[in-house]
């Protein structure tokens, strides 16, 4: 039976519906406004950047920052309708980049977010708004310079400084995202009490290879916040990789108690019930990775293949060919399906 590995079994976006059912829709939409300002900040001012929001969940819309965040928001579009007449290319530019936030708000549609992250922010949801606001930007810096002989000669002095500026910085973000380990180590040098960067770099660190930093901040995430569901569910593949079966299998529970839907749990968790022979457990929780998924082509494989161990050979093949409807490109189901084919084939004539 084959075990995902970390870098494809890792939840690495994971739904963060009990945080938002807790809070209520109403909490969403006040929070919303405390976002827009962070994401108002970033745009003017992208010193401090990273992928852990700094943005919590507000539950009065009179608290500072949604006040600020709505009077900010109300401004940009007054200004926004105030120039749609003199200057439709930032009017229109304007609206956009307010729109184009709408779908990320996080009460409108369904955005997925890390484990423990009750508001969606990020700083790559700025990507088109900023396409947006840069033709607003330009527009009303030319029609500036057109106004006035010093702002025609200082307005593209600023422009150029400005181009340069946030291009150096784009030019040293970029780097901190060359891979998961650079980024994840950024995230933790930020915000080092923020257990999920802790249990991501653990992750990432342990797909480098890196078992001994991977298990300290496995274990960081751990003392920070005890129910982390990825950190749990890490170490735990640390855990079984090292043959220590009875503690790998703790920590997969641990996992799955925090989070009931956890298909990559449950299917490492039926690989432990295996390794430690106990085939109806391991089956049971073949069965519930799948469930979790909806269908879920690597658990139907190791079902497959645990009714080959328990000599149900024929009862395999259904489930290698649903794993191969569901991923074509799944060479275990493939080679599984044909391996047994092959079995059923021979044994008559060996008798």
């Amino acid at each position: 039976m084959g075990s995902p590995s970390p870098s494809t079994s890792r939840p690495g976006s994971a739904s963060s519906a009990s945080c938002r059912a807790a809070a209520g829709h109403a909490a969403l939409f006040v929070t919303w406004w405390s976002a827009f300002l962070e994401y108002a900040r970033v745009v003017a001012w992208p010193g401090r950047l990273g992928i852990i929001p700094r943005v919590g969940l507000e539950t009065s819309v009179l608290a500072l920052r949604p006040v600020l965040g709505i009077a900010l928001f109300a401004a940009t579009g007054a200004i926004a309708w105030r120039v749609r007449r003199v200057a439709p290319p930032a009017s229109w530019g304007l609206a956009c980049a307010l729109l184009a936030l709408a779908p990320v708000t996080g009460f409108l549609v369904a955005v997925r977010t890390a484990p423990g992250i009750a508001f969606p922010w990020a700083e790559r949801f700025l990507f088109v708004p900023s396409i947006f606001l840069a033709i607003a930007a330009a527009d009303l810096a030319a029609r500036a310079a057109r106004q006035s002989r010093a702002l025609g000669k200082a307005v593209p002095v600023a422009a150029a400084a400005a181009i340069v500026a946030l291009g150096a910085r784009t030019l040293a973000r970029e780097s901190v995202w060359a891979d998961q380990q650079t980024l994840f180590a950024d995230a933790v040098a930020g915000a080092p009490e923020d257990s999920g960067a802790q249990a991501s770099l653990g992750a990432a660190l342990a797909d480098a290879g890196d078992a001994r930093d991977a298990e300290e901040h496995d274990l960081r995430a751990l003392a920070l916040e005890p129910a982390n569901t990825l950190a749990h569910f890490n170490y735990g593949n640390l855990l079984r990789r090292r043959g220590d079966l009875e503690a790998a299998e703790a920590h997969y529970r641990a996992a799955i108690a925090g989070r009931p839907d956890f298909a990559q749990a449950w299917l490492n968790l039926g690989l432990v019930q295996f390794d430690r022979g106990r085939s109806d457990d391991a089956m049971a929780s073949f069965q519930a990775a799948d469930r979790a998924l909806g269908g879920y082509p690597e658990a139907k494989v190791d079902i497959a293949t645990l009714l080959r161990a328990t000599g149900r050979a024929a009862e395999s093949i259904p489930f290698y060919e649903e794993a191969l409807r569901l991923d074509p490109t799944l060479s275990a189901a493939r080679r599984g399906l044909e391996s047994v084919r092959e079995q059923l084939r021979s044994e008559p004539s060996s008798r």
